[in-house]
């Protein structure tokens, strides 16, 4: 967590395997603040603007952004397992040096699943 908060209660974004173990692997006790959980700083990923018939932009002033962090309880809406936990599930092993943009990816995803909670 970057902020350093210790989350209590069920405020934050909690790991499916936070308390229980999986594929071998010890419960990772991941969770982090909603608003530190954010889009990965090496790799800019396309983010797609509607326009109408005519070619014009709609939507928000200033676009969207709920897509570059996450929020606190989102777990409870969508199936969420940190990028560690799925890094091992498709792998079977612990990140080395050259995985970045693989975990980068896996970030960016997990964000894109959450922002699908914000209008539910």
């Amino acid at each position: 967590m970057r902020c350093g908060q210790v989350k209590t209660s069920m405020k934050g974004i909690f790991c499916a395997n936070f308390v229980t173990p999986r594929g071998g692997w010890q419960a990772c006790e991941s969770v982090w603040c909603g608003e530190c959980y954010t889009a990965p700083q090496g790799v800019t990923f396309h983010g797609h603007q509607p326009v109408d018939e005519e070619g014009y932009h709609w939507g928000k002033a200033g676009g969207d952004k709920h897509h570059l962090s996450g929020r606190d309880g989102g777990h409870l809406v969508t199936p969420f397992q940190c990028v560690l936990c799925i890094f091992r599930i498709l792998t079977a092993r612990n990140p080395g040096p050259h995985d970045n943009f693989l975990l980068d990816c896996i970030r960016q995803v997990n964000l894109d699943a959450l922002a699908g909670t914000r209008h539910c």
